[in-house]
């Protein structure tokens, strides 16, 4: 058990230290020009977890990984996305598996533009059984606008509908 723990830490402590990496994404416009597609992104900021029903999740979640969660959120409406980072990478330390947290960093990375890892954050996220019905409909909205900046009107569209029927 412990085995498996650590070696789902290691895991993702790994792809968060590949994630600074990567090279940035790139698609075809409708004119055929080669378009930046994390320098087009501007980035923003989400709101927290607004559906209500997604505050059942709190009943679920580890005491740490919720007290962890808030300041992270504190920190990024205060701008510190470095410290709000932090704080969420710790809560995914202590819970690999909460989609509360994969849901907060994904808006992380949005803010900062990387629409690319917020989607697969998010996609991530909802693969996970732990996810209330409230947070699979934020992180499906999630999925829309990640789908919407990274040009794929039908994926966001397919999210929105997904989205719609959970609620």
């Amino acid at each position: 058990m412990i085995e498996k723990k650590y070696l789902a830490c290691m895991t993702l402590f790994m792809l968060l230290a590949l994630g600074g990496c990567s090279t940035t994404s790139s698609r075809l416009d409708s004119g055929g020009a080669d378009v930046d597609v994390e320098a087009a992104v501007e980035p923003m900021v989400l709101p927290p977890l607004s559906s209500p029903e997604s505050s059942s999740r709190d009943k679920d979640e580890n005491p740490a990984v919720l007290t962890l969660l808030a300041k992270a959120e504190q920190s990024q409406h205060s701008g510190d996305v470095n410290s709000a980072m932090a704080h969420v990478e710790r809560a995914l330390r202590i819970d690999p598996h909460s989609s509360a947290a994969y849901y907060q960093i994904a808006s992380l990375k949005l803010q900062q533009g990387k629409a690319h890892e917020a989607l697969q954050l998010t996609q991530k996220a909802l693969n996970f059984e732990s996810a209330s019905s409230g947070l699979q409909v934020d992180l499906w909205e999630l999925v829309a606008v990640c789908n919407d900046l990274l040009g794929d009107s039908h994926g966001a569209m397919r999210a929105r509908e997904r989205a719609e029927m959970l609620r």
